[in-house]
């Protein structure tokens, strides 16, 4: 991705460009909560395209001009994409991610305190029976195939 190439990003409940290749080069927000319908596209205005916003009654307001209509297409990708890419869910999902790993750590160490606090002695591995759940065992014991019990 170039660094003059248009950017658009959702950041507390606004929607906001950089719109860096356009024929004016322009920082816009919109705030989101405010709006109740809108359609970005982009219409031909003499020789410049423009990306712009319609209304819900159809009236087009252009947010910036470009010098041809793949670059003005190009920053329409740019503003969907944009939306789609929410800061929300980009919290949401790295909250998801450290409760996963807190949830499984503290299973993680429940088990293994589980196997470590019942009992002191030694398996009954050599005496042929499986070890009870919480029953502490030598490693060698415990590396022993099942069959070799």
């Amino acid at each position: 991705m170039c660094w003059w190439n248009s950017r658009f990003c959702v950041r507390d409940g606004a929607l906001v460009g950089d719109l860096r290749d356009a024929v004016h080069p322009v920082v816009w927000r919109m705030e989101l909560a405010r709006v109740h319908s809108a359609a970005f596209s982009v219409e031909q205005n003499g020789s410049v395209w423009e990306l712009g916003v319609e209304g819900p009654k159809g009236e087009f307001t252009p947010i910036a001009g470009y010098k041809s209509r793949k670059l003005a297409d190009r920053a329409l990708r740019r503003l969907a994409a944009g939306l789609r890419r929410t800061g929300t869910g980009k919290r949401m999902s790295s909250w998801f991610l450290i409760l996963l790993v807190l949830v499984g750590g503290y299973w993680g160490v429940t088990k293994i305190a589980a196997r470590f606090s019942s009992g002191s002695g030694t398996t009954s591995v050599a005496s042929g029976t499986a070890p009870q759940v919480g029953q502490s065992m030598s490693a060698d014991d415990a590396l022993r195939l099942p069959g070799q019990r």
